[in-house]
């Protein structure tokens, strides 16, 4: 049998992470579809995309960029 101390691996605490950032903004479109299809105020969506918001209203390229992102699902202009 062997003694040693079984070695945890961390590697999936950063895939975690990365699916995380990548996937918390591109699931702004689908929601912000919903709440027009389903005629609900989009004033919900300041809560969990609060920091979305406060990205967009702090730098220029990244609200262009989010945007055109939003344009794919939604009509925002």
């Amino acid at each position: 049998m062997n003694d040693e101390p079984k070695k945890r691996s961390w590697g999936w605490i950063g895939w975690a992470l990365l699916a995380f950032l990548v996937l918390y903004p591109l699931s702004a479109g689908p929601a912000t579809l919903f709440c027009q299809r389903a005629h609900i105020d989009d004033n919900w969506l300041a809560i969990p995309y609060g920091p979305i918001k406060w990205a967009m209203d702090n730098n220029e390229v990244f609200n262009r960029a989010f945007l055109e992102y939003l344009n794919l699902w939604v009509k925002v202009r």
